[in-house]
């Protein structure tokens, strides 16, 4: 495989990788909104 193909792959491996970890954040924010919610309920 080139080293331009090598590179590029990786850097959408890297890309997909940073959006799980995005989502993951977003999803312990949203439990610890919902956790909070029912606290105050």
């Amino acid at each position: 495989m080139p080293e331009k193909d090598y590179v590029n792959l990786e850097n959408k491996k890297l890309r997909e990788y940073i959006e799980l970890i995005k989502a993951e954040l977003e999803l312990s924010q949203r439990v610890a909104e919902i956790k909070q919610n029912f606290v105050n309920s």
